[in-house]
């Protein structure tokens, strides 16, 4: 495969290598530089509902530290203006994309809280970015919100399949599927409660589908959006992607942190995303 191609499966995970913080405006306007066909970021959401652009559910840096999901958006604001932390909302974000990426690249944002997707289309249809703009997430309920009021967005779901651990994946499945487990910050959704409601689990944790196969209902939406899924690449096999194939969907993979892992990955042809940490690499060493 060409260099062309590769860098056609290139997408900079929250934008790293490209500032001392990521998923900030910073990083995205020296990446800007650069021909990347995705960018990606994360966004939490405050307790008053405000869209902070962050990836973990406890903010941690300069020595200060807090529950996103537990402080209202003064509190957050108040930190940003008085210089004490780097941090960017949703709007400042969009904002700055708007300003710097004027090219095919598209924004891919990771929705890690339910509850806020009419609050994210707000933002992005502001700034005339339906068009640019592909949307991941972990959270089924997330993926039939989005869905309802945005069909035109691609959606992306996040998941890991426990078939490629064989028979102990099924039984893991099967012995979850009418559970609902919370381990820290971590929220596990059997299949039986991808439907029922998140309740305290709405926002500031990292949600995970426990199944062998994603639902019908659920493929039905992905496909319908021109979306598909994305897996950690340790848990891919033949059987999977081919799977997913047959259904329609795309197929992005996560979790790649070196450029040789990047040339594995992109360099396989059913595979039509490669979520890296280090694309400024990638594109140096490629072009």
């Amino acid at each position: 495969m060409n260099e062309k191609k590769l860098l056609r499966k290139l997408l900079s995970h929250r934008i790293r290598e490209f500032s001392e913080i990521d998923n900030t405006c910073i990083a995205l306007k020296n990446a800007s530089e650069h021909d990347i066909a995705y960018f990606e970021i994360d966004t939490r959401v405050s307790k008053d509902d405000k869209i902070y652009v962050y990836h973990d559910s406890v903010f941690k840096q300069r020595g200060i530290k807090f529950k996103i999901r537990d402080k209202n958006a003064s509190y957050i604001d108040g930190l940003i203006q008085n210089k004490k932390i780097v941090l960017d909302t949703l709007d400042d974000f969009l904002s700055c994309y708007k300003e710097y990426i004027s090219n095919a690249s598209k924004l891919v944002v990771d929705i890690k809280d339910f509850g806020a997707e009419e609050k994210h289309l707000e933002l992005i249809r502001k700034y005339d970015l339906v068009d640019k703009v592909v949307f991941v997430t972990w959270i089924p309920h997330t993926i039939r919100k989005l869905h309802e009021i945005a069909p035109e967005i691609p959606i992306i779901l996040a998941y890991i399949p426990l078939n490629k651990l064989g028979g102990i994946g099924s039984l893991i499945a099967y012995a979850l599927r009418n559970s609902t487990l919370n381990f820290g910050e971590i929220v596990l959704l059997g299949e039986n409660k991808i439907n029922a409601p998140l309740g305290e689990y709405k926002k500031g944790f990292q949600h995970a589908i426990v199944t062998t196969e994603v639902s019908e209902d659920l493929i039905k939406i992905l496909k319908k959006s021109k979306g598909g899924v994305c897996i950690e690449r340790l848990q891919i096999n033949d059987k999977i992607l081919s799977t997913h194939r047959k259904q329609g969907l795309e197929i992005w993979i996560f979790g790649i942190t070196t450029f040789k892992g990047f040339l594995k990955y992109a360099g396989k042809s059913l595979i039509d995303v490669v979520f890296c940490d280090v694309a400024y690499t990638v594109i140096k060493k490629l072009k």
